[in-house]
């Protein structure tokens, strides 16, 4: 597991940077160009999994999620995740979360359950990374939208 990680702290930056140059190739930009993202970049449904470890607090251990959120474009999102800590599960849980996003397609999220995270976004909003900044907690995911295009366009 630990190998799996490591590589993934090495290829995501490569990864990031050849999709953001991909995207902005193909609008026709320089891949130099500051890409531009608001609120209204997140607008869709976007599938997620992840896991982790709790290494402190109430909830000490390992724990995995999977399920998926709708992005409003206007800094809102409501979720339904099934998951499990260390062991005990939950199922089809709902709640909601507040997404601020900064122009250079960064951006912030807080959840009802308590959680906070930092976001890289995708200048298109087609993929969300997602990093966990609470203390005692690790874990980091992806979200790529799987609307066919952002709701409302």
């Amino acid at each position: 597991m630990k190998s799996h990680v490591s590589m993934f702290a090495l290829l995501l930056p490569l990864a990031l940077a050849g999709a953001g140059s991909a995207i902005a190739a193909e609008a026709g930009a320089t891949p130099d160009a500051p890409a531009t993202c608001s609120e209204a970049t997140l607008r869709g449904t976007y599938l997620f999994a992840t896991n982790g470890f709790n290494v402190g607090g109430k909830f000490k251990g390992p724990f995995a999620a999977g399920g998926y959120e709708v992005q409003d474009g206007r800094g809102h999102t409501r979720q339904i995740v099934s998951y499990s800590l260390n062991g005990k599960i939950t199922r089809f849980e709902r709640g909601t979360g507040k997404v601020t996003v900064n122009a250079d397609c960064t951006g912030t999220a807080v959840y009802t359950d308590g959680t906070h995270y930092d976001l890289f976004i995708a200048p298109d909003g087609a993929t969300i990374v997602l990093f966990e900044t609470d203390a005692g907690t690790v874990s980091a995911e992806f979200e790529p939208r799987v609307t066919a295009r952002r709701v409302g366009d």
